[in-house]
């Protein structure tokens, strides 16, 4: 196993793994200052901030945005859901964009719950059909961004796909996103989140 302690070059930090130590800000001052030259930030923590202050806090830093988290959420009760879902993704692409992520990362959602978060429907066909359908509406849109998308492939393989991330159906502009665990299958770990690429054939 690589040795981290001292070089971190290939380090990039989930930055939900330290959601309570600071804001964003504090998080990219820490980054800098202990050497890891990467983030992989989520939305909500660069909301918190604003996308400018987000996207001029990393370029000051001089890190990398080796993802940004997290698109994807697609399966929804009804048609109003699924047109939300559409939009978010959308905005989701900009963001990547604009604050200069390598990637936008997937967390595609299982089953469509109620307002009250139970599951609303027990079809597996279905939600899997509202990802792919999802999945292609979206790439259509960040081809013209120039933003690649990537699957948490963790959380596709436990939720939708069990056994690939069947990938070719979209051809080489999706990915999956590989991550090293620590804890447990839930919990991010602090390796970098890279793009692999799948083959078109």
């Amino acid at each position: 196993m690589r040795d981290f302690s001292s070089d971190h070059r290939w380090l990039s930090l989930n930055t939900a793994t330290v959601r309570k130590q600071g804001d964003l800000t504090a998080i990219i001052e820490a980054c800098a200052r202990h050497g890891i030259r990467a983030i992989d930030p989520w939305r909500d923590q660069v909301a918190a901030i604003g996308l400018d202050r987000a996207a001029r806090a990393v370029r000051d830093a001089g890190l990398e945005l080796s993802g940004y988290c997290r698109g994807g959420m697609f399966p929804a009760i009804d048609r109003t859901g699924l047109a939300a879902a559409r939009e978010d993704n959308r905005r989701a692409v900009d963001e990547a964009v604009a604050i200069g992520a390598r990637t936008l990362v997937l967390v595609v959602g299982g089953l469509p719950k109620d307002a009250q978060g139970r599951p609303a429907s027990r079809d597996l066909g279905a939600a899997r059909g509202m990802v792919r359908d999802g999945i292609g509406e979206l790439l259509e849109y960040a081809r013209g961004a120039r933003m690649p998308c990537a699957f948490d492939t963790l959380e596709i393989a436990a939720r939708i796909y069990p056994r690939t991330c069947r990938c070719r159906m979209h051809g080489p502009s999706l990915g999956g996103a590989a991550e090293k665990t620590t804890a447990s299958l839930r919990s991010f770990s602090n390796a970098r989140m890279r793009a692999l690429e799948c083959s078109a054939a």
